[in-house]
């Protein structure tokens, strides 16, 4: 969203979701729903034409399925986070952002600047799942049938429910790598720069925010993670202990030939000592991961800031004239 000018410059670029909601009768169509199913026996029918013609429907169970928009947010400077398969908005993030760089320090990419790290770009920023406007078209041409006759099957298991999710968030992923992942890729390899960062990868099983994300590694010249706290844990979505999240990352650099990095140290807090600092380097560097980058250095405390995921590598810490060490 490039701190609100993207959204700003393209209005059109606002989240999108696709939330449901189950009425006895289904009223009238407002401008955000998509479509009105009958859902009876363990199926459902489509019934969205009778609706707009305005047919009278018995009473039942109908599911209406509609868009949602992502809300402003001073997170994202005023505005909202962005779709990022609305075709454009990645070229729009590029010119705004990279083509400012280039035209300041463009002399400097592959030298002193060697890349560009990017922060969780992430899918369904207005809440419920992923939508974007050309999706039934794309979805038709990619799996040869109608997505809204089916879409109750994305969160009720009937129909060919399992087709459907599957065919769904395969075609998120590609659209993700296709609009999203590899124009900045290939911007980069252009640029002589790596293109870095990371996605959700501690959301697992999840497929919300990224159907896979050992996939869009593979459109990181340098492909990377995040891993937080210092409170070691073996869970399923835990960070520091994950040691599913970083021999993900570990396979696709062997396969692709690649190095890796990892955002490392966030929010461990003010008080983390070296020898913590050093546990959690140690287990990243034996799983695979040979590029530490610390999360992160404070331009200011003031405010939020001072509790915005801790330590700040920089002079506002009294152990900063020592860290050389480390």
């Amino acid at each position: 969203f490039a701190g609100g000018f993207v959204p700003e410059a393209m209005p059109e670029s606002r989240g999108r979701g696709l939330v449901f909601r189950e009425k006895p009768r289904p009223g009238r169509m407002d401008q955000d729903a998509l479509a009105v199913y009958r859902i009876e026996e363990g199926d459902y029918k489509n019934v969205t034409e009778s609706v707009r013609e305005g047919k009278r429907l018995e009473e039942g169970n109908y599911l209406i399925a509609a868009i949602q928009h992502a809300n402003p947010s001073p997170w994202y400077g005023g505005h909202w986070y962005v779709d990022l398969l609305h075709p454009g908005v990645t070229d729009k993030f590029l010119e705004i952002t990279m083509d400012a760089y280039q035209r300041e320090i463009g002399d400097q990419f592959g030298k002193r600047v060697p890349g560009v790290f990017t922060d969780e770009p992430h899918l369904a920023p207005a809440g419920g799942l992923h939508w974007t406007d050309d999706l039934p078209e794309a979805f038709e041409a990619r799996w040869g049938y109608s997505l809204l006759d089916h879409l109750p099957a994305l969160v009720h298991e009937t129909g060919d429910w399992r087709r459907v999710r599957h065919n769904y968030f395969q075609l998120l992923l590609e659209l993700f790598v296709e609009r999203w992942a590899k124009p900045y890729y290939e911007y980069c390899e252009q640029h002589d720069l790596e293109f870095t960062g990371h996605y959700w990868e501690h959301g697992w099983p999840g497929a919300g925010s990224a159907p896979d994300n050992m996939a869009m590694y593979a459109w990181h010249q340098r492909p990377a993670i995040d891993i937080l706290f210092n409170q070691y844990s073996e869970g399923t979505q835990a960070q520091f202990g994950n040691v599913r999240a970083v021999i993900e990352l570990a396979s696709v650099a062997n396969q692709l030939g690649r190095r890796t990095l990892c955002e490392t140290y966030g929010g461990s807090g003010w008080d983390a000592r070296f020898e913590d600092l050093k546990r959690i380097g140690d287990w990243i560097y034996v799983l695979g991961v040979n590029t530490l980058n610390e999360h992160l250095s404070h331009i200011t405390i003031r405010g939020a800031r001072k509790r915005d995921y801790p330590p700040s590598f920089s002079y506002h810490t009294p152990w900063w004239d020592s860290y050389h060490v480390l």
